[in-house]
């Protein structure tokens, strides 16, 4: 009985321990949007929802295992989107060499873009990233930032693509109040002989102290190239924000976030593209 006992607790002990190298972060939200003549609706808030599962092991030596899983789905209906199962799962090794990660990975949040956005990329105010590929069998390599720089690289390894593999580039600086990235990707051609598009983004932000301003363009193979400029202004609690898209239809937008704590704020948002009736969307979103 006591043998049992010791062997339970011992089972327990590496539960614990594995639990704790797994954390769980993500997102919800919902939002009230009226928009052109339609009725108003509930929407999700700033890009949709969902959860990250992410698993380290420290194999010594300075190297270290991940794994990460990323369901998402809707918080109006419940439904999955994107891929069934998951937006992105993959298993990486990182070291002083930097990070090698295999599975399926968005290259929108690699490059990280709706960062240099006012709005992010929520609803019909944000920046409709140009670089932003979401691809399986991905082999995509972070470096480690020297100096404010880095770089990353990927490829896809898919039998599906017989024209041309998915590739993709990124190099940014960040130092003090000063970003900039800049991004190209070849997208894949499932059609021997032919070249899939090319897209390219640049972005870039300084912080004033009392305001942040941004800029982003970007050019999605033959299509005409877009861009925004914005700003941000903290003011306590509250962050005012502002941006002008030149794109298909250019839009101006300003709104309000509040924080209600370190992990939840509210928003209003009003915007109007050229040529159509104003917009607007209210919400709540918290982070966990």
């Amino acid at each position: 009985m006591k043998k049992t006992l010791i062997a339970l607790a011992a089972v327990a002990a590496s539960s614990v321990a594995l639990a704790q190298n797994v954390t769980i972060s993500g997102a919800m939200g919902v939002a009230f949007e009226k928009h052109g003549a339609t009725d108003g609706e509930l929407v999700n808030s700033d890009g949709g929802n969902g959860v990250n599962f992410t698993g380290t092991e420290d194999l010594g030596g300075g190297l270290k295992v991940t794994f990460r899983f990323n369901p998402r789905f809707s918080s109006v209906s419940g439904a999955t989107t994107g891929t069934a199962l998951a937006q992105n799962a993959s298993v990486s090794l990182s070291g002083g060499f930097g990070t090698l990660q295999f599975g399926r990975e968005g290259m929108a949040s690699a490059a990280g873009f709706d960062a240099f956005s006012a709005f992010g990329n929520a609803g019909n105010y944000g920046w409709s990233g140009k670089v932003g590929a979401r691809e399986d069998k991905i082999m995509l390599y972070t470096s480690p930032t020297i100096g404010g720089f880095s770089v990353r690289a990927a490829m896809t390894a898919n039998n599906a693509n017989i024209g041309n593999e998915f590739t993709y580039f990124r190099a940014s600086y960040s130092a003090g109040p000063l970003a900039l990235t800049v991004a190209q990707e070849k997208n894949p051609s499932t059609t021997a002989g032919t070249k899939g598009a090319t897209d390219k983004e640049f972005a870039l932000s300084y912080n004033l102290g009392v305001a942040k301003v941004m800029a982003v363009s970007g050019k999605a193979g033959n299509a005409a190239t877009e861009s925004t400029i914005g700003a941000t202004v903290p003011m306590g609690a509250i962050t005012l924000k502002a941006a002008y898209q030149n794109a298909a239809a250019n839009v101006f937008a300003i709104g309000a976030d509040y924080a209600l704590s370190k992990r939840t704020r509210g928003f209003a948002d009003l915007g109007k593209a050229s040529g159509a009736k104003a917009e607007y969307r209210v919400g709540i979103q918290h982070s966990f």
